[in-house]
């Protein structure tokens, strides 16, 4: 009977740790219990109190939908459908709603909770969470005409200067007129600029050394150093590349630990299991490795 069955899941459900977080979505910047982490918190329970979950998993060119069941005794069973796009039919993509909707049918059905941040919607209704903008309290006025100038130096901004020079009751005064042009010449002063010599060599060793046009070689550098722009690195890591290539042989093989980590992306590729996997364990350790190794990885996960 289904009374029983309900039984045994509150038994089990009583029983159940709280899902470790330990998957991570780049594209939200965010957290997540894995599909494994909600199975190791919840299966014990189950089992022990005669219960079991499948999934039944229904395509449609590029509908998805994963049927999750409790089964308990008697062939009784409860049950949820989710259903999903995957933006192609290509099985990499396929595979990962399948992943997707397994994770939420599993929780959904189970009852087993994580740690993860309820969003209450906002992101399925495209919408974000509201920061509230940064009020600015303009400074209180100084008592004399010391502490106004001490006040307009100390500014880090040009906001902050010019919400100070308001504030002040002494604007006629030698030493506050002073304070505030060296200010202002200071925080007006252009940036220093790069060196841009470990650029200029990490190009030309690209040229060199990648096939493909300047939009291709570009591309593969900012992969090789994880970064969205070259400019965002800093000079050491970008010596640091240009040394690597400036030795790199392409015909060297990647290493045992590299070939490991591949086969474990290539296995999981289009998954979260491979996006939680490429942050905990190979990013930790990017730029340690040589070129080869980055080179293989990055081929394994595409």
């Amino acid at each position: 009977m289904k009374n029983t069955l309900y039984c045994a899941l509150a038994k089990a459900q009583g029983s159940y740790t709280v899902a470790e977080m330990d998957g991570y979505n780049p594209h939200f910047k965010s957290s997540f219990s894995s599909y494994k982490a909600l199975v190791d918190a919840s299966r014990p329970a189950l089992s022990q109190n005669g219960l079991c979950v499948v999934h039944l998993v229904f395509t449609e060119k590029t509908k998805v939908s994963v049927e999750t069941r409790i089964c308990g005794p008697d062939s009784h069973f409860v049950s949820c459908t989710l259903s999903a796009t995957a933006r192609d039919d290509k099985p990499q993509s396929i595979g990962s709603v399948i992943s997707f909707l397994k994770r939420y049918g599993y929780s959904s059905l189970t009852g087993v909770t994580s740690g993860e941040k309820e969003d209450d919607g906002e992101i399925a209704e495209g919408r974000t969470a509201q920061v509230p903008p940064t009020r600015v309290s303009p400074p209180q006025p100084a008592k004399n005409p010391q502490q106004e100038a001490a006040s307009l130096m100390n500014c880090n901004d040009m906001n902050a200067l010019r919400a100070t020079w308001m504030a002040c009751t002494h604007k006629e005064h030698s030493m506050v007129m002073a304070a505030k042009e060296e200010a202002k010449a200071r925080l007006s002063a252009p940036p220093p600029k790069k060196d841009q010599s470990a650029m200029r060599r990490v190009h030309a060793l690209a040229a060199e050394k990648f096939k493909g046009d300047n939009d291709q070689r570009h591309k593969m550098l900012r992969d090789l150093l994880q970064t969205s722009s070259l400019t965002l690195v800093t000079e050491k890591e970008l010596s640091d590349l240009a040394a690597q290539l400036e030795k790199w042989d392409p015909s060297t093989k990647p290493t045992p630990i590299s070939i490991e980590m591949g086969t474990v992306l290539k296995e999981a590729r289009g998954t979260e299991e491979a996006v939680a996997y490429w942050e905990a364990k190979v990013l930790p350790n990017w730029l340690a490795m040589t070129i080869e190794e980055r080179l293989y990885l990055l081929a394994a996960r595409s």
